[in-house]
């Protein structure tokens, strides 16, 4: 399946609405402790904007070959919420950094206005 920008920003803004989903999206690291059952498991967020950028809440990180690296973003100032999307991000910066750098630009710039 594919999926435009406007759609993946419309799905995150739905998502983003759900508590559980919000709070899931902006853990950095989650452990969990052996039990009878299962080994321990630490997973750590690949968002590399959580804790790096002001008010950053979340969303996901992602590749395909067509779009590349791709970050999908929600950040929150005061009462303003800022959701975009990177695709295929420009070549400047390797893997996922060059989308972050370009999201971390894209928000400047909408807490700007």
């Amino acid at each position: 399946t594919y999926s435009t920008a406007r759609d993946l920003v419309s799905r995150g803004r739905d998502a983003m609405r759900l508590p559980l989903f919000r709070a899931i999206v902006a853990t950095r690291t989650f452990r969990l402790a052996a039990a009878r059952s299962h080994n321990a498991h630490v997973w750590k967020n690949l968002n590399p904007l959580l804790g790096q950028f002001k008010g950053v809440t979340g969303i996901k990180t992602g590749f395909t070959a067509v779009a590349g690296d791709c970050l999908l973003f929600a950040a929150t100032r005061g009462r303003r919420e800022l959701i975009g999307v990177v695709l295929d991000s420009s070549p400047s910066v390797s893997g996922m950094a060059a989308a972050a750098s370009d999201a971390a630009a894209m928000l400047d710039w909408g807490f700007s206005r």
